[in-house]
């Protein structure tokens, strides 16, 4: 029971010395934190604008794929009707030439 007064002292003293430790070293960590926080709102200022880019090359490469796929819809329709224009045409000249044979064996 006499060492235990002592042994109280050192163990406050102890723990005093602990305290203090940890307020310094909590002071150097929000210190550090302090110099690293324009660093976190570079990052997530970058991160922002990289997300921000890449939706805007989303929107871009969907609008040019929809005005391909609009294109070529058109451009498929105008060639059917090309095709159609030809066939009617090759139609015609071989109708005329069927009718230019018949006059000249009637004659």
């Amino acid at each position: 029971m006499e060492q235990l007064p002592g042994q109280l002292d050192r163990v406050t003293k102890q723990t005093g010395e602990l305290i203090d430790t940890s307020k310094d070293t909590l002071a150097d960590v929000n210190e550090k934190l302090r110099a690293l926080s324009p660093l976190f709102y570079i990052v997530g200022d970058i991160g922002d604008t990289t997300r921000k880019l890449s939706s805007s090359l989303v929107d871009a490469t969907n609008a040019v794929k929809k005005n391909t796929s609009e294109g070529k819809e058109i451009t498929r329709k105008r060639d059917l009707s090309g095709l159609y224009g030809a066939l009617a045409i090759c139609y015609y000249w071989k109708q005329k030439r069927n009718a230019k044979k018949t006059l000249q064996q009637e004659y």
